[in-house]
């Protein structure tokens, strides 16, 4: 008979796995609204980016002297969700290097906590940023096919965030909503499509609802706030939309290996729209998403600590008292 640990950690495997296809069709589905926009250049960064995390993934096993399991996709996607925060026309040189640099950064954890303090694609998007700050904040002005492999970058603009962070101008068609918004990162255009994973992630325990829900809300009630409800409905969309927001609470701050659980998770989804909100609107700057996961990275690693040794603390009082009772 196997032991109840080993059954456990079956258990977590094949949970693993399953989550993992999960992930891979939705990435996958948000590729294809991008390709059907800018051509297949967008397959292409994808498979360099998926190549380029996984390589790192096994290297980084190899000097740890570990063995490789089906664990190592889900490594590799982060290279696809750092992809999905840039434009389509980042150098794939650019892309590789961040990839690299996210997924080593990603493999970093405090002792006592399975999760990784810095999301991968986080470190990998900030590390780009500093390289190359406009690869990854100017965007092809209208949807079209981008070259393979040399895209013009001299008809570059800002994207539909910079404008709604500085001046208030957001698409208002819904169909633009739906079918994707222009000037946007590779995996942030489609409201509805965003939407729709949420729910799936949130059924397959992929993503924590304690993050989710405070984040959109509170996110969505900021920017009616900012804009004095004169329109709602635009102010809403584009609250999600821009600065990549919802696309990064669904596939970073809310996924469950690295959002605190319970109570901790409903204070950090809080948090993450209150520093959001602060360096979008009162102080504008666009990249604030992904560098606040890094600030809060470790705040968030020592939430899920401490809740844990709660955890273990109420055990062992159930523990002592079915102990007196049966004594």
């Amino acid at each position: 008979m196997d032991h109840p640990k080993n059954i456990r950690r079956n258990m977590r495997r094949k949970r693993d796995a399953e989550q993992t296809v999960v992930l891979a069709g939705a990435l996958f589905s948000l590729l294809c609204i991008a390709a059907n926009d800018y051509g297949l250049r967008v397959w292409l960064l994808a498979a360099v980016s998926f190549i380029a995390a996984l390589l790192t993934e096994l290297a980084v096993l190899k000097i740890r002297h570990k063995k490789a399991d089906s664990r190592i996709f889900r490594a590799a996607l982060n290279g696809v969700i750092l992809l999905m925060l840039m434009p389509v026309t980042v150098p794939a040189s650019l892309l590789i290097i961040s990839c690299i640099f996210g997924n080593i950064i990603g493999n970093f954890r405090i002792k006592g906590d399975r999760a990784p303090v810095f999301p991968a694609a986080s470190a990998g998007y900030c590390l780009a940023w500093l390289i190359d700050r406009k690869a990854v904040l100017l965007f092809p002005a209208r949807k079209e096919t981008v070259s393979l492999l040399n895209p013009d970058r001299s008809l570059l603009t800002k994207g539909t965030s910079a404008l709604w962070n500085q001046k208030w101008l957001f698409p208002s068609d819904p169909v633009e909503w739906l079918l994707g918004v222009r000037r946007m990162p590779v995996g942030g255009g489609s409201l509805f499509l965003l939407a729709v994973i949420a729910v799936i992630f949130l059924l397959r325990e992929i993503s924590s609802g304690n993050v989710l829900f405070p984040a959109v809300t509170a996110m969505i009630a900021a920017n009616e706030i900012f804009t004095v409800m004169q329109i709602p409905r635009t102010a809403a969309a584009a609250a999600l939309l821009t600065n990549y927001y919802l696309f990064s609470v669904i596939f970073i701050y809310s996924e469950t290996k690295f959002a605190p659980p319970e109570t901790a998770g409903i204070l950090f989804g809080l948090l993450t729209a209150f520093f959001t909100v602060w360096v979008t609107r009162l102080h504008p700057f666009g990249d604030a998403v992904m560098w606040i996961t890094l600030l809060l990275g470790p705040a968030a690693a020592g939430l899920r600590i401490s809740m844990k040794s709660e955890k273990k603390k109420e055990k062992a009082k159930c523990r002592q008292r079915k102990n007196r009772h049966t004594a």
